[in-house]
């Protein structure tokens, strides 16, 4: 498991206290200055994102690459499908980044093709 938070959880000694947890039992623990949306990632193929990142406790959807992947497919572009989705398009883009890498693919074309090939889509 790796876990971001942000710099200011270094002062909390609940949340440090859980940090050493994590890192006792193998977990990655990092700070930032900044943070994006909070999301879970697990498997390097699933998300939990909040439906409404204001408020967490409205619950989350979860977002798979091949729902992306899928998205994009029936030709929508990064905004659109991050509309769809709840995320950004920046987010968007990073996630067709980690896709294009996983299955080799230096264009989009290419990754479809592939993603297809694979049966991801």
């Amino acid at each position: 498991m790796k876990t971001l938070n942000q710099d200011t959880t270094r002062n909390d000694p609940h949340t440090t206290a859980h940090a050493h947890w994590l890192l006792s039992r193998g977990s990655e623990v990092r700070t930032a200055p900044v943070l994006p949306q909070r999301l879970v990632i697990f498997d390097r193929a699933h998300a939990l994102v909040p439906i409404d990142p204001a408020d967490t406790r409205k619950g989350a959807l979860h977002v798979t690459e091949r729902e992306l992947l899928r998205l994009l497919a029936g030709g929508l572009t990064d905004d659109g499908a991050g509309q769809r989705l709840g995320i950004s398009s920046r987010t968007v883009s990073r996630h067709m980044a980690s896709i294009m890498e996983r299955l080799g693919a230096t264009s989009r074309f290419e990754a479809g093709l592939k993603a297809a090939q694979r049966g991801w889509l």
